[in-house]
């Protein structure tokens, strides 16, 4: 790439980040975003646990591999713990089932911020960090909450696993899964 095209990529990058950061800063003062749960027991067990709400990934091939990787929770039968799935709509048919576990919906929807909903566990199956996602996780009343790591999961989630320099997200998949106490 020509200098001034690298400059200016770089300039635009820098700004993306400037702006992410002012409106977590912005977003936190004013109570926008919510706060994590002060104290957390291990070992999980499935006995500690009454509901998880597991949000699948956004985009297509995460989404694809997630809806693998979490094939035997999704077609488990019903017990005791409450596993509910918010699964983007776009994604409808290709859920093997449906049931009043999955939950639709659309991206723009994540802008309202919900109200006295509460999980004891909440896992964001997104890689990548999504602002509006994270945010609205946050006002969920949840003891954990579980996503990947970036540079801004500290603010958003108590629990939060790498994915592995490898790049094979299956593995953080696996993490999650082996986390979830089923």
């Amino acid at each position: 790439l020509s200098p001034v095209i690298n400059y200016y990529l770089i300039m635009t990058m820098n700004l993306n980040l400037v702006g992410t950061k002012t409106r977590i800063l912005y977003y936190s003062l004013t109570g926008k975003i919510g706060a994590m749960a002060s104290s957390m027991e291990f070992p999980l067990t499935p006995t500690s646990m009454k509901s998880i709400l597991i949000f699948f990934p956004i985009d297509e091939k995460s989404f694809q591999v997630a809806n693998y990787s979490f094939r035997n929770l999704i077609n488990r039968k019903n017990d005791r713990l409450k596993i509910s799935f918010m699964i983007p709509s776009m994604y409808k048919e290709q859920v093997a089932k449906t049931s009043n576990e999955f939950i639709y919906y659309k991206q723009s929807e994540l802008k309202v911020t919900p109200r006295d909903i509460s999980f004891d566990m909440v896992v964001d199956l997104n890689p990548k960090f999504d602002f509006e996602l994270s945010k609205f996780i946050s006002h969920l009343d949840a003891k954990y909450t579980i996503g990947f790591k970036s540079d801004y999961s500290d603010r958003f989630y108590n629990i939060q696993l790498d994915v592995p320099p490898s790049g094979f997200l299956e593995r953080g998949y696996k993490q999650m899964y082996n986390i979830i106490p089923t």
